[in-house]
């Protein structure tokens, strides 16, 4: 069983990267008249297009997931206590004498 294991993610892996290529080629293949690139160009630059959409797409979700899906989980003891602030009145100025 464990050595299928391999096989079986390097033909899915392959498979995916076809499939991205493909896509690629695809975008190029409709930006191309717009743009007045070369086929090659148009691929490169929509191949790099989607590799920013799935960045964007995957920092977005593990953003998103690292948020507490309830309040109710939330610990309502802290680490640090509450302390009493006491406020001191400042000390009185000596008087200044003005002279008139």
């Amino acid at each position: 069983m464990k050595l299928l294991i391999f096989p079986i993610i390097a033909a899915l892996l392959s498979l995916v990267a076809g499939l991205l290529v493909m896509l690629a080629y695809g975008i190029g293949w409709i930006l191309n008249p717009f743009l007045q690139f070369t086929p090659f160009e148009a691929t490169a630059l929509s191949l790099a297009g989607l590799f920013m959409v799935l960045f964007t797409l995957v920092s977005t979700f593990k953003g998103l997931s690292q948020f507490p899906i309830s309040l109710s989980d939330y610990d309502e003891e802290d680490d640090w206590e509450e302390e009493e602030v006491v406020l001191k009145a400042p000390p009185p100025r000596p008087a200044s004498r003005r002279k008139r």
